[in-house]
């Protein structure tokens, strides 16, 4: 019962913010900038929470937007191929292969990936929407 009632009130948190995930990140920098008075902690906090909540727009985006999920897929595939890359480059590089530097990795590019593709989407989304009308 209350495991239920967690993970139902986590959803609902969860799409609430991912609606506008950008408006998330400045609500999300400003939370972190007034609690640790500290800039680039707040940018970074901000970033890798934000790359969850793109994770799930994009992809409730291109199911509707294209009605396939290829192009998410495809996202996905790319993330995991720079992260055996990144991995790669580290063990040849230092020696050892560090995972919290590789997922913060990943989430930077997955960062930079999602947000073009995030206003594309919605760009194709309006365009749709106004066309069906």
């Amino acid at each position: 019962m209350l495991l239920s009632l967690l993970t139902g009130w986590l959803a609902q948190i969860y799409a609430m913010l991912a609606i506008l995930p950008f408006a998330s990140f400045v609500l999300i920098w400003f939370a972190a900038y007034f609690m640790m008075k500290d800039r680039k902690y707040a940018t970074n906090l901000s970033v890798d929470i934000t790359v969850f909540l793109l994770i799930g727009s994009v992809y409730v985006m291109v199911r509707q937007v294209l009605t396939s999920s290829f192009l998410f897929w495809l996202v996905v595939a790319v993330l995991l191929i720079a992260a055996g890359l990144a991995g790669w480059l580290q063990q040849d590089r230092d020696g050892t292969v560090d995972p919290f530097r590789i997922f913060r990795f990943l989430r930077r590019v997955a960062f930079l990936m999602l947000t073009p593709l995030y206003f594309l989407l919605l760009l194709l989304g309006i365009i749709k929407y106004m066309g069906d009308m």
